[in-house]
């Protein structure tokens, strides 16, 4: 058995070096961006996701948010001087953790812990991982705003303002 097969050979490997991460900006907030390359996608798995992620310079990855029902992880592969995970618990003050290669971050679903990486004058490489519940919300509170995601086929999901009831109807 040859071990010289490439990653367009099968459904369980691939090389990250043979593909291209892709600039996105934050549904929240255009503003904030990075670079992803979601690496779960490419092999077809469907309960988690697993992301790698680069964050350029002077960039925050995503507005503070926590989820309701998917739990979330990141692992530091590489951070320089003046990287930061932003953290704000309930509504406590937004604190800021220097990141160091190797640091990992894991927040458990419904955990009211709000983060986001960001970077000053160096860049972060990380990967970006959790579950992928059939629906998920996910809250911003700086924003004062929840996102929900379906990912049943229906549709993508939709924003409230925090305060509105959401009225769920029975489509059959």
């Amino acid at each position: 058995m040859s071990s010289s097969s490439s990653s367009s050979e099968n459904a369980y490997m691939l090389r990250a070096s043979n593909l291209s991460l892709k600039r996105q900006s934050h549904p929240m907030n255009t503003i904030k961006r990075r670079e992803q390359l979601s690496l779960g996608d490419h092999l077809g798995l469907t309960k988690c996701g697993i992301h790698l992620c680069h964050l350029p310079p002077g960039n925050e990855s995503t507005e503070l948010h926590w989820h309701t029902n998917d739990d979330e992880w990141i692992y530091i592969l590489k951070a320089g001087p003046g990287a930061v995970m932003r953290i704000k618990q309930g509504e406590g003050l937004i604190e800021e953790y220097p990141l160091r290669e190797g640091d990992f971050y894991g927040f458990a679903a419904s955990s009211r812990i709000a983060h986001a990486v960001k970077t000053d004058t160096s860049e972060v490489l990380y990967l970006l991982g959790g579950s992928r519940t059939n629906l998920d919300s996910s809250h911003y509170p700086q924003l004062d705003k929840r996102r929900i995601t379906d990912r049943t086929g229906r549709t993508k999901g939709w924003v409230v303002d925090d305060g509105e009831t959401i009225d769920l109807i029975d489509s059959s």
